[in-house]
């Protein structure tokens, strides 16, 4: 299921209990994680919400170097003057806008690269999922991956991670392939 002759890739870490978020930062550290997503997302759209934009400055990389951010937000007074962003005002204008830059770029992927309201947006036409599972549970958490059909995907690679000096977890990366319906 493409867009436009595009793939839709979603680019997510969550908990054993499906945290994504907690405070609008981060809620452990996992160093290969950050890596992983750099490597995933460089050089292709990234489309993001408004509150996982503006997340990026507690890491001190707002915008992400290296491919075109796309924000979306419901915001109508939202301003971000930089290159590199574009704002929007659905998920679908970006998406419509990310596929033109792919096209742009010679690229054939689409990069979602969260919150919460984003990723559940981007589910029903998503043709892969790239999600890190970080071993932990985090009680506190306010923000979650949605919940998906396994019956829809099917998982095609899962590689396990010790913690590295500094990470506060073991993590694996997983991917999940949509199940063709035909």
């Amino acid at each position: 299921m493409m867009h436009k002759g595009f793939k839709i890739s979603l680019v997510a870490a969550m908990s054993e209990n499906r945290v994504i978020g907690r405070g609008n930062d981060i809620p452990w550290r996992a160093k290969g994680d950050f890596r992983f997503f750099k490597e995933a997302t460089i050089g292709k759209p990234l489309i993001m919400g408004r509150k996982t934009f503006e997340s990026l400055k507690n890491a001190g990389s707002q915008p992400l170097p290296g491919r075109p951010n796309l924000v979306v937000t419901t915001r109508r007074d939202y301003r971000f003057d930089h290159p590199a962003v574009s704002i929007h005002h659905s998920y679908d204008e970006a998406l419509d806008h990310a596929a033109q830059l792919a096209a742009e770029m010679g690229v054939d992927e689409i990069c979602i690269g969260g919150g919460a309201e984003i990723y559940k947006l981007s589910l029903p036409t998503a043709d892969i999922i790239h999600l890190t599972e970080i071993h932990c549970t985090i009680e506190d958490g306010d923000t979650f991956f949605p919940a998906f059909p396994k019956t829809d995907w099917q998982e095609t690679r899962r590689d396990a991670r010790k913690a590295e000096a500094g990470d506060t977890a073991d993590y694996s990366f997983v991917t999940w392939e949509r199940v063709s319906s035909g």
